[in-house]
């Protein structure tokens, strides 16, 4: 279980999780577009802090 630091870590889980899922690897990861790195973050709920 991960600990609750004020909402940091255990806030930000699902949207890590979202973009790992896609890009599991660091070279995969490095391919990710900016729109699609936004598109992820949108799908798992993100609404504040991406910029368009």
């Amino acid at each position: 279980m991960v600990p609750n630091l004020g909402g940091g870590i255990e806030s930000s889980l699902p949207f890590a999780r979202s973009i790992l899922a896609a890009a599991p690897t660091p070279s995969m990861a490095a391919k990710l577009t900016r729109q699609r790195l936004q598109s992820l973050l949108e799908q798992a709920g993100r609404v504040h802090g991406i910029q368009t």
